[in-house]
């Protein structure tokens, strides 16, 4: 039980420093994150998507001394969130691409959407007291930053005005 649990938390980790930074380039080329984050690295990864959620999670690690009781609760909501987008999104994309099977397509990343949303919702209430809720306010003040970055002309680069 333990090694099966280790090989999805490694898998989890190493999915998030994968698709991440690549995230935090697209939002940045839609004006929703910095263009630093734009930036290629030596090893053609977008190194400061990396170095920032790496600094995020240390901050984490040392705000919770380390102790893993305190963090699955926020690793529990965070990774189904994020889940249900990534479903959500998919559902948006086979409703407009409409290929060849899109309906079913659409279906079954509708059903994952509906668990993954089932999921967060369970674990961020019966894991509010144990941290969870830490989670949520993270998740909804990264929301609200995104949301108004677009209109920093700092983070949309030199030649665009402020919406």
């Amino acid at each position: 039980m333990q090694v099966a649990t280790a090989l999805v938390l490694l898998l989890a980790a190493n999915t998030t420093f994968n698709g991440f930074p690549r995230l935090l380039s697209i939002m940045a080329r839609n004006g929703h994150a910095p263009r630093l984050c734009l930036r290629l690295g030596d090893r053609l990864a977008f190194s400061n998507g990396t170095i920032a959620l790496a600094a995020a999670a240390a901050v984490l690690f040392a705000a919770f001394a380390g102790r893993t009781d305190a963090l699955i609760p926020l690793y529990a909501v965070g990774v189904f969130v994020a889940f249900t987008f990534s479903q959500v999104g998919m559902v948006v994309h086979w409703w407009r691409r409409r290929d060849e099977h899109w309906r079913r397509s659409m279906l079954l990343n509708g059903v994952g959407a509906a668990v993954s949303a089932v999921v967060f919702v369970v674990a961020a209430v019966t894991k509010f007291g144990h941290g969870a809720w830490v989670a949520l306010v993270l998740i909804a003040l990264l929301v609200l930053i995104a949301w108004n970055a677009s209109s920093v002309p700092a983070w949309r680069g030199p030649g665009h005005n402020a919406r």
